[in-house]
């Protein structure tokens, strides 16, 4: 309640503020805005444009929703070799390795909760126990836009959106563009790849390819005496085409596939810690196809888009036994599929309503086959295919006034096969606050996430019965977040406030009573987020961030594990030369809780500073080195699971 009193009285504030501007005769002139799409907006924010909050090419400026967006430029100046590099230091978002897993936690909310996506194509795995995705094996080749919209977004994508949306926005060809790169660094990394794009109005292509292999750290923590290093190879391929014969009608083709491998460790439960195995392997198969039309609406105001989307994942893991291990061997595997088909038509009903109405219907499938040999006897679990299949029907109404008032309101129902119908609604007005280059934003919305397939259908657990029900019902969720957008001196001074509250219910967990999965588990998550800069000169910028957490489990008022209740980020970005850049950042993450042989433990607070600087010797040449961890900081992200010390990459880039 405190929070939202200091919310309130900061707008109060600023209103006032602008009210004693108004009456010492300052007015608002076209040097307050710049042009975007042909309206007018803002000046102290950036002409950018995003799709995901809205299904529709919006600029930010007109958007109330928590955006963070991470734009190419961003992309090359940090020369990070994977997504999660680049989420981590982002406040809201906390990122958590274990071994070959990498779990995202959007302010607090469960990993599962989290929709990603590539081109709008859903990358969330139906076999992961929650469905949630890994986002451990995502590289960054041929990626033009990295968009976070944080909140339920179930209106516009149904259920995994609860807590919010990750879409990764590939690049568009255009005139004629190839880079190559090579990298190497520490832990015997090798990195390479190239991007290749042209076309012209008509018909457009780009492709990228990435390669990475590394001999790795081991999955285990060293300090607990694990030394066997667990290697890594990825190879990924990212491509789309588009074809726009005429005005209103294109046609978009989007490949992506990736394949990696990589060395696990196991788990000791007799001291809750994962330890060295040489033989635990891992490999991991993904595939995403996706088309999408745009053609003329049935009105002449409107516009129509029409989609198919196909996902593909294949896990194999194999241990077979060693000397550390005689009587042990398992190899475990999942297989599922995705198949969506969307429909969605706008109209711009006059100059203040944009509306959109949409359907969508999905299908997915699932089976797992797990074998193991122990000093107990051989043991084989057989998951069949089973499938579940979703129908969505959703409304929205994006509101402009002047460019001043805007909101987007939308509800949509979704028919599950096994849960039956769910309504949810979101509402997300904002004000631009003439003269003061001000902008309040707030959303309220509900959310709610469908039982995965395993907590549907898994039908035993070590020969202990079945753990799954097939009459779960979905996890459900109410929010509300706060905000401020500021600007001064001609947009060199800015910085981005929110307060955001979430309550979770019946949410699908774990019943040690029973063994088997209920909807028992109830959440709170509440906070505040900061992001700031501060541009000193135009080659000189600091940025700072701020986050603050209380997450509680509702059942027993204890700590959500591995959510740090502080987090905080210091950064500059230097631009020594007219093509050479040096940035450094340091991310301070507070202490979170975590369990260790059903205890609570509580992990240490930790500092990382990394260094990246790049020159351009010419204009195709590139030269570029970044550092790691480089104070060297031995820290855990997870009890037992080894991170990297100080590390070290140089790399040359061919641009043409």
């Amino acid at each position: 309640m405190k929070r939202i009193i200091s919310v309130v009285f900061i707008c109060l504030f600023i209103m006032f503020f602008n009210a004693v501007s108004a009456e010492t005769g300052n007015e608002v002139t076209e040097d307050f805005y710049i042009k975007v799409n042909d309206k007018n907006v803002p000046a102290r924010i950036k002409s950018i444009d995003v799709i995901t909050a809205t299904k529709s090419v919006t600029p930010k400026a007109e958007l109330a929703s928590s955006i963070t967006v991470i734009a190419a430029e961003d992309i090359e100046e940090k020369k990070k070799a994977t997504v999660i590099e680049l989420l981590k230091d982002l406040p809201g978002i906390d990122i958590v390795q274990t071994g070959g897993m990498a779990s995202v936690f959007i302010r607090g909310a469960r990993s599962e909760h989290t929709l990603v996506m590539i081109d709008g194509i859903e990358m969330n795995d139906p076999m992961e126990p929650g469905r949630s995705y890994n986002l451990s094996n995502l590289t960054l080749e041929n990626v033009e836009q990295i968009e976070i919209v944080k909140g339920p977004q179930s209106t516009l994508y149904g259920s995994d959106a609860m807590g919010g949306v990750i879409n990764i926005i590939t690049k568009k060809g255009a005139g004629k563009r190839f880079s190559l790169f090579s990298e190497a660094g520490s832990f015997k990394t090798f990195r390479e790849g190239f991007e290749v794009g042209g076309g012209n109005d008509k018909l457009s292509y780009s492709l990228g390819v990435t390669q990475i292999d590394t001999e790795g750290i081991s999955s285990a923590a060293k300090k607990y005496g694990n030394n066997e290093k667990d290697g890594y190879h990825n190879t990924s391929l990212s491509s789309r085409f588009t074809f726009t014969p005429k005005e209103k009608i294109s046609t978009d083709l989007v490949f992506k596939y990736l394949v990696s491998k990589f060395g696990l460790d196991g788990y000791n439960y007799s001291i809750g810690l994962p330890e060295d195995d040489p033989n635990y392997t891992g490999e991991n198969k993904e595939l995403y196809l996706g088309l999408q039309c745009g053609v003329p609406g049935f009105v002449k105001a409107g516009d129509q888009r029409i989609g198919v989307s196909f996902s593909r994942h294949n896990r194999d893991y194999n241990n077979d036994k060693d000397v550390d291990h005689p009587d042990d061997l398992m190899c475990n595997t999942f297989s599922s599929q995705i198949r969506k088909i969307n429909w969605q038509h706008s109209l711009a009903a006059n100059k203040i309503n944009n509306f959109m109405i949409g359907l969508d219907y999905g299908e997915e499938m699932g089976k797992s086959y797990y074998y193991s040999e122990s000093a107990f006897g051989p043991f084989v679990s057989d998951f069949p295919e089973k499938k579940a299949r979703n129908r969505g029907y959703f409304l929205q109404d994006q509101v402009n006034v002047n460019d001043k008032i805007f909101a987007v309101v939308g509800a949509r129902l979704d028919n599950h096969d096994r849960f039956g119908s769910k309504v949810t609604y979101r509402v997300a007005p904002g004000y631009n606050i003439a003269g003061t280059n001000t902008k309040l934003k707030a959303s309220y919305a509900t959310g709610f996430k469908a039982p995965s397939l395993y907590q549907l259908y898994s039908t035993e657990d070590y020969g202990g019965g079945p753990i799954g029900d097939p009459d779960l019902k979905p996890d459900e969720s109410k929010s509300y977040d706060l905000g401020i957008e500021q600007s001064f001196l001609e947009n060199k001074v800015y910085f981005d406030f929110t307060y955001f509250h979430s309550d979770y219910k019946n949410m699908v967990d774990y019943d040690l009573v029973t063994s088997k999965y209920r909807n028992i588990a109830k959440a709170l998550t509440e906070g505040v987020e900061l992001n700031s800069s501060l541009k000193l000169k135009d080659d000189f910028t600091l940025k700072a961030t701020a986050a603050k957490l209380r997450a509680k489990d509702r059942t027993n008022g204890e700590n959500l594990v591995r959510r740090p209740k502080n987090k905080y980020s210091l950064g500059m970005d230097y631009h020594f030369v007219k093509d050479g850049i040096f940035s450094i950042d340091a991310v301070y993450t507070g202490k979170r809780d975590d369990i260790n042989l059903g205890q609570r433990i509580i992990l240490d607070s930790y500092t990382l500073v990394n260094i990246t600087t790049s020159y351009g010797i010419s204009k195709n040449l590139e030269i570029y080195a970044r550092a790691d961890n480089i104070f060297n900081k031995d820290y855990e992200e997870a009890k037992g699971y080894g991170t990297p010390g100080s590390s070290f990459y140089g790399g040359v880039k061919l641009n043409y």
